[in-house]
């Protein structure tokens, strides 16, 4: 019961987040990334080919038993991230990466997929029409939000309001499960499966700060996306594999520890985020 709303929770959590951050942003607003389209270009390289790849070179380099090895590849093939920061929620770019990569992704993990049954012992059967239900979950509230924002703003800015709180109020739900499902998990897990962890959130943001120069804002962005991933699109995947599945102590271990490796970058960039503008504030 506990695992069936947990994962009730994750999908409401996401669509809330979805229609907020959609809510903030016009469809004049998504026609101007159009000046940012090779940041696009580079962000979609590093989601859909950058990440996975490294994750492979991971599960092949290191010792890792068999489930470390496949979280950390599925994690990298599903790519998305709506678990986004609050202070990028209202940035036209987050809403265009989100869109693209949401109807990208059911064709990238298929293709990855489909590679790993050639390339690698990692092995996993994919029912495309779950994926896709689950990013069309994932769009469908967006696309409201964006619709919504371009014709009625004011509703616009309180159901993006309401939305983000539902969000808040519901992830720290699911935080606090999280950390009773799977810290013990994490404390007691084998060595090289924490320095797994640390290479791919290392690697991805160093793909991120690539991806995203030379805004250090979009930098930031870019790099999160590719430390957390897509849970949604994982558990679809393994769903399909195991029909039974539901999220366990190991799933959950890995996302606290991306989230924890994650939080020291998070908090210097975004101070240098800061400095950086307060910078050219000074220069103008």
């Amino acid at each position: 019961m506990l695992a069936s709303a947990v994962a009730f929770l994750l999908r409401n959590l996401i669509s809330a987040l979805m229609l907020s951050v959609g809510a903030s942003t016009t469809i004049a607003g998504l026609r101007a990334t159009w000046s940012q389209r090779s940041l696009v270009w580079r962000a979609l390289i590093v989601l859909i080919l950058g990440v996975p790849a490294l994750a492979l070179a991971t599960a092949a380099v290191l010792p890792l038993d068999g489930r470390p090895a496949h979280f950390i590849v599925l994690m990298a093939i599903c790519p998305g991230t709506p678990m986004v920061f609050r202070s990028f929620r209202d940035r036209t770019l987050l809403v265009a990466l989100i869109a693209i990569v949401g109807l990208v992704a059911p064709f990238a993990i298929w293709a990855w997929v489909s590679l790993l049954e050639h390339v690698s012992p990692i092995h996993l059967h994919l029912a495309t029409h779950a994926v896709a239900r689950t990013a069309l979950e994932q769009l469908l509230p967006l696309a409201v939000g964006v619709a919504l924002a371009s014709t009625l703003p004011r509703v616009a800015r309180a159901i993006a309001r309401i939305s983000w709180y539902f969000f808040a109020i519901a992830l720290a739900f699911a935080i606090v499960i999280a950390l009773i499902k799977g810290g013990r998990e994490l404390f007691t897990t084998n060595g090289w499966s924490i320095v797994a962890v640390l290479v791919m959130v290392a690697g991805s943001i160093a793909l991120g700060q690539w991806a995203g120069y030379p805004t250090r804002e979009s930098q930031r962005l870019v790099a999160t996306m590719a430390v957390l991933g897509n849970p949604a699109l994982a558990v679809a995947v393994l769903a399909s594999t195991d029909p039974g599945f539901r999220p366990g102590a190991l799933f959950f271990a890995y996302l606290i520890a991306r989230a924890v490796f994650l939080f020291p970058y998070a908090q210097w960039s975004k101070r240098w985020t800061h400095h950086g503008l307060r910078v050219v504030e000074i220069g103008v």
